[in-house]
């Protein structure tokens, strides 16, 4: 298979999965928050990467771990200076309602 499947841990419970083409940072598809049993059948069979891979995995078959250091090895085209939040749910905090 030609990619490579991005697995994060998302809190509550879930893990954020996205596909990429190998080689490529264009992703296949935006990022899906999904139960641990979800996002296993989701990406039987693809090499596995990101913080959540090994635990995903059962053993260590992880390609790499999401780690902020590493970005000194990514290729330059894909190095930034303004980094920006995905979020790959809505947010659970909410603004308060104030009375009229």
């Amino acid at each position: 298979d030609a990619r490579v499947a991005v697995v994060m841990e998302g809190g509550h419970g879930e893990l954020f999965v996205q596909s990429f083409q190998r080689g490529s940072d264009a992703a296949d598809a935006p990022p899906r928050a999904l139960a641990p049993a979800l996002a296993a059948e989701a990406t039987a069979g693809w090499p596995l990467a990101g913080n959540a891979a090994e635990a995903l995995s059962g053993f260590a078959a992880a390609m790499f771990d999401a780690d902020a250091s590493a970005c000194r090895w990514l290729p330059e085209h894909w190095q930034f200076s303004a980094p920006s939040p995905a979020y790959g749910r809505a947010p659970d905090a909410r603004p308060l309602a104030h009375p009229a």
